[in-house]
């Protein structure tokens, strides 16, 4: 690999690539197993946790990202990402759409041709129009375009998947011009309904509109997160989520002032992640704390007793107000690392850790959130879609060591 890379584990600090002086610098969660291989084992671990950071971009504020790079789109590393692997894919690009124009000059196409209604002339049938394909000078632009877009990916992260600028992308018939490309990619856009397609021109389009090149020439840019908690919550709800809504459990309070005439609400309490089980009547409460309990096994990186009473009136809440009649059992999920050697045996997916208790018992809800590791590589192979495996394995854990109330 070409650029050297320094691995540097991030605790509760900035996530992501820095390159200073064309030196690169991967921060990545400290509980993330980097495993030492070949390049494509490297890239394949960089790649994994970048991708995560794509949960972002629709659903965090921009004060918890580092906006310039993410928020704004500035620098659309993903998109030089999938246009490099899409490259490596197909070798190239080339408009496989076939446009079709009455009277043309191309070549003839008799299937379409012969579809129309003929009218008969003489004892021979006479076609209304030839349909010919047509070949555009658009589709040429386009291939140049994506050679840009290639090009101007391996500039950024060429590193990453060791490749070179070839003599296929220095072959081009169209010099550079910002204006014309893009209007190119958005004209091709607003015609095609090609699903692949279409991610490749938007992908195109977003490489068109980011980093200038003088910046790109310089080395000298980061990309990622100034915090992961956000990152880490989005992939567990992915994975555990299994309702239709989880803004109806979130619970309000309302301001009546003597000084105003209207009812005020104020914002709501935002539980992280519910599992509901309808047919067993109950419901889990799942608080994902990017806490580093499961690196330093501290007791000081515990959550904290408000937000042990903030799990017990999520219960409530939804008890008497929701799912009356189900049982409620609250849970911390806190990353760790399964590989990492450690004192207490922890080696699996889910470890239980312990429990919090308040200081008074209630008859209808548990008092108590149970607190489980979760290995962190494993989610960041599994956060695409829901895992009914492991949610069923959760709620096990978290069922088995919650006391009944009496």
């Amino acid at each position: 690999m070409k650029t050297k890379i320094e691995f540097v584990p991030a605790a509760d600090s900035f996530v992501g690539i820095r390159i200073t002086d064309n030196q690169m610098f991967f921060h990545y969660p400290e509980t993330f197993n980097i495993v030492n291989g070949d390049e494509k084992c490297i890239r394949d671990q960089i790649l994994k946790v970048l991708k995560s950071f794509m949960l972002t971009k629709k659903s965090v504020n921009s004060d918890t990202l580092n906006s310039k790079f993410i928020e704004n789109q500035e620098y659309p590393l993903l998109s030089y990402l999938w246009i490099l692997q899409d490259y490596l894919d197909n070798h190239g690009y080339t408009n496989r759409e076939t446009h079709y124009v009455a009277n043309g000059k191309g070549k003839i196409n008799w299937k379409r041709t012969i579809k129309q209604i003929p009218y008969i002339s003489d004892e021979s049938f006479i076609y209304p129009n030839i349909i010919s394909e047509e070949k555009r000078n658009i589709d040429v632009l386009l291939t140049d375009v994506y050679k840009y877009c290639v090009v101007r990916s391996i500039k950024v992260v060429g590193w990453l998947f060791n490749i070179t600028i070839d003599s296929y992308l220095q072959t081009h018939r169209f010099e550079y011009n910002q204006k014309i490309f893009l209007n190119a990619v958005k004209k091709e856009l607003g015609h095609t309904f090609e699903d692949n397609k279409r991610i490749r021109l938007s992908h195109m389009l977003n490489i068109l509109t980011g980093l200038d090149d003088l910046l790109i020439d310089s080395h000298e840019f980061l990309y990622g997160v100034d915090k992961y908690d956000v990152v880490f919550e989005k992939m567990l709800f992915t994975m555990f989520f299994n309702d239709d809504d989880i803004k109806k459990y979130y619970p309000s309070a309302d301001w009546y002032l003597t000084t105003d005439n209207d009812t005020k609400k104020s914002s709501n309490l935002r539980p992280d992640i519910i599992m509901v089980n309808d047919k067993m009547k109950k419901v889990y409460i799942l608080d994902a704390k990017y806490y580093r309990f499961g690196t330093t096994f501290n007791r000081s990186d515990l959550p904290d007793s408000s937000s042990v009473q903030k799990q017990i009136t999520y219960g409530e809440y939804i008890k008497n107000s929701k799912l009356s009649g189900y049982s409620v059992f609250n849970a911390f999920l806190m990353p760790y690392n399964r590989f990492r050697p450690n004192s207490y045996g922890f080696n699996k997916v889910l470890e239980f850790v312990g429990k919090a208790k308040i200081d008074y018992s209630s008859t209808d809800v548990n008092n108590e959130v149970v607190a489980v590791l979760i290995d962190m590589n494993f989610i960041l192979d599994n956060w695409l879609k829901y895992n009914s495996i492991e949610a069923d394995n959760l709620c096990s854990i978290i069922e088995e060591n919650t006391t009944k109330p009496s």
